[in-house]
C-alpha cells in the first residue's frame, strides 16, 4: 500500500500546489524550441501527449494524476479533447479539485492507491505516470496490472527524473544525503523514491512483457 508518508503530504498540501502550481507541480522540465510558443510546463505535456499518438479516440490513464493539471490540458486541446481520460490519485482532496474542474462526460477521477487498483480488462490505449512512479512501493504488482489494463500495443509512459547507477557504493551515500529531500517531497521509506534506478524500473517492466 502507498506510505502514510505520501499521503499525508499531499493532504496537507493539496489546495496549496494547486494555486501554486497551476500547470503542475513538476520537478523535471523538457524544452523543446518546436514548442517555443507554449509555456515550459505546457511543453512538457505537448511533448507527453505527442508521445502517446494520442488522438481524439484515445483512452488514457493518468495514475498520480495530482489536481488534474495534465487533464486541464488535454481537454483545452483541440486534437485531444475529446478522448476520454482516467485519472487516479491516493489523495481525496486533490482528486476533489481535479473533478471539479472537469466538465467533460468523459473524463472520470478515482482516489486510489496505485499499488492497490485493479484493471479487468484491456481499456486504456496509454498509461501515464507524471513525476509518480516513485510513489509506488510494489512496482512488479503494479506492472501486473497495468498489462491486464492495457490494449494491445498500448503505451506506458514514465516522465520522472531517474539516476543510472555505476557505483553502488557511492549510490549509497548519495542517498543518505538525499533523504531529507525526499521527504519534503512526500515520498516514504517504502516507496520507490523521488530518483528511482533506471535499470530497476526498466527490468521490472521488462520482467513483465513490455518492451523498453
Amino acid at each position: 500500500t502507498m506510505d502514510e508518508t505520501t499521503v499525508s503530504y499531499y493532504d496537507s498540501l493539496a489546495d496549496v500546489i494547486n494555486e501554486k502550481y497551476p500547470q503542475g507541480y513538476q520537478v523535471a522540465l523538457i524544452k523543446s524550441e518546436k514548442y517555443g510558443s507554449l509555456g515550459l510546463r505546457a511543453q512538457n505535456y505537448q511533448y507527453l501527449a505527442e508521445l502517446g499518438e494520442l488522438n481524439h479516440n484515445s483512452f488514457v490513464a493518468d495514475i498520480g494524476c495530482g489536481n488534474g493539471q495534465f487533464h486541464n490540458f488535454l481537454k483545452n486541446h483541440p486534437d485531444y479533447k475529446n478522448c476520454r481520460y482516467l485519472g487516479v490519485d491516493c489523495c481525496e482532496k486533490q482528486i476533489n479539485n481535479a473533478s471539479n474542474s472537469a466538465e467533460s462526460y468523459s473524463s472520470s477521477f478515482f482516489c486510489k492507491d496505485m499499488n492497490e487498483m485493479l484493471m479487468a480488462e484491456p481499456y486504456f490505449d496509454v498509461v501515464y505516470f507524471i513525476e509518480s512512479i516513485g510513489y509506488t512501493t510494489n512496482l512488479d504488482v503494479l506492472a501486473k496490472t497495468i498489462s491486464v489494463g492495457l490494449k494491445t500495443g498500448g503505451k506506458v509512459i514514465i516522465k520522472n527524473p531517474i539516476k543510472v547507477v555505476h557505483d553502488e557504493e557511492l549510490d549509497s551515500k548519495y542517498q543518505e544525503k538525499f533523504a531529507d529531500i525526499e521527504k519534503e517531497y512526500g515520498y516514504g521509506e517504502t516507496s520507490l523514491g523521488m530518483l528511482p534506478d533506471k535499470s530497476v524500473v526498466e527490468e521490472i517492466f521488462l520482467q513483465n512483457g513490455f518492451e523498453v
